[in-house]
């Protein structure tokens, strides 16, 4: 464990969020800008778990402070996978990250990486705010629709038993590799299509799409109509 990566509850008392915050060492060069990273759900948060670690880690040997955290609901945060407005609380949890970067590192501006849905998330949740000085996306979903096509069928190609009658999920809910998902949450999230944004998410914009898939041509297209300066590359390696 990196000794700099500190654990922290943040947010709401009453229900509080899990973060671990990776402070720049005194020998790094002093910086104004922080980073918060918003992680990906399910089997995708899994694999990309120690890279973005390594990425944080890196960030601040740099000089940046970076900031990991689980979203309301997720991993070691106050909450369930099926609490109601899931989709609410998780962009809730990207403003709250953002204010306890700041609060606990003393930067004044805060950019923001996210990973696939998390860069949705991070995306929708930094056009209310304004104060987004960057933001970057790997193999972000620009899509809902077609996310929630994507996971149903990378459940079924697991090819799995259905559970035994007492193991069974409660009406509404599906799975996909551990993810779960009330119909709510995907009702909101079938309603995202980042493509029709009427703002962007901050003033510069870097886009990483994945080689397997067609580049993300018209989110891009859309977030310079709204004045944002973006960078655009395909590159490999998001399947492996």
């Amino acid at each position: 464990m990196n000794p700099s990566a500190e654990p922290r509850y943040f947010g709401p008392t009453d229900r509080p969020l899990l973060g671990w915050l990776h402070r720049s060492p005194a020998e790094a060069p002093p910086r104004a800008t922080g980073l918060v990273i918003c992680n990906p759900f399910g089997y995708e948060a899994l694999c990309s778990h120690r890279s973005l670690r390594h990425f944080a880690e890196a960030a601040a040997a740099l000089g940046y402070p970076s900031l990991r955290f689980d979203y309301d609901g997720t991993g070691d945060s106050a909450g369930e996978d099926l609490d109601p407005d899931r989709w609410e609380a998780w962009q809730q949890s990207v403003g709250y990250a953002i204010e306890e970067l700041r609060r606990s590192s003393g930067v004044t501006d805060v950019c923001l990486l996210g990973v696939r849905l998390g860069a949705t998330i991070a995306a929708i949740a930094a056009t209310g705010r304004g104060d987004v000085a960057g933001f970057a996306c790997i193999a972000p979903v620009v899509n809902g629709r077609a996310w929630l096509r994507e996971v149903r069928a990378l459940q079924a190609a697991m090819g799995r038993a259905e559970p035994p009658p007492e193991f069974a999920l409660p009406e509404g809910v599906t799975e996909s590799v551990g993810l779960l998902l009330a119909a709510q949450a995907r009702d909101d999230i079938n309603r995202v299509d980042l493509a029709a944004m009427t703002a962007t998410p901050a003033p510069v914009c870097l886009v990483l799409d994945r080689d397997d898939r067609p580049p993300n041509a018209a989110w891009c297209a859309r977030l310079r109509e709204l004045g944002a300066a973006v960078d655009q590359h395909v590159l490999p390696g998001f399947v492996e």
